[in-house]
């Protein structure tokens, strides 16, 4: 019979993630310093404990105030000029955050009278996705060839002991298999030609 596995410290899981993702050695603090910001946030999430459905209320609620801050900037009166670097940038950006929240808000499943999500293993799987594919835009985050199964579940596997404690990896390859799923629609999308 094995023995128990001692509990990791925050340093170990940190370690053991930066050998799974293998930053060039130029990035190796960036990339940890990404690391930890992702196990802080997700840390920050499970003492919040906010259920699933009212997570996606406020991502809507957040969603209808960017609109609305979109409108309101691309309607600013005719002197208003939209060609200064500064006003592209700050579209740009905007366009950018509403494209990512409402990403988010659709990858949040709620069902009604079935067994809650585990939203630390939700967070965990798009957390490693985004260390894995550092290095592309935020729209072509899942063409990377980097974003494996194998090193996927690792470091989703690695996330979420960081914050639970628990070195549970079988409970999230559902979580990782739904998400593959959705990124294999994504690009299916994304490949087909549009139709006249």
């Amino acid at each position: 019979m094995r023995a128990p596995q001692q509990a990791r410290t925050r340093d170990q899981i940190v370690d053991a993630t930066l050998a799974v993702i293998a930053p060039p050695a130029d990035q190796l603090e960036a990339i940890r310093a990404k690391v930890v910001e992702h196990i802080g946030a997700l840390q920050r999430f499970a003492e919040a404990d906010i259920p699933h459905g009212e997570f996606k209320k406020r991502l809507a609620e957040y969603l209808r105030n960017l609109r609305a801050s979109k409108r309101t900037f691309v309607h600013l009166p005719y002197f208003w000029d939209y060609s200064w670097p500064k006003h592209k940038q700050f579209l740009t950006q905007l366009d950018a955050e509403i494209e990512r929240i409402q990403r988010e808000h659709d990858q949040i499943k709620v069902t009604k009278g079935s067994k809650r999500r585990d939203p630390i293993a939700d967070l965990s799987v798009q957390y490693a996705m985004a260390l894995l594919a550092r290095e592309l835009p935020p729209t072509r985050w899942c063409f990377s060839e980097r974003l494996t199964w194998k090193a996927w579940h690792q470091v989703t596997a690695l996330l979420y002991e960081a914050v639970t404690g628990k070195p549970d990896s079988e409970h999230l390859l559902k979580y990782v298999r739904e998400y593959k799923r959705d990124l294999k629609k994504v690009k299916e999308r994304s490949l087909t030609p549009p139709t006249v």
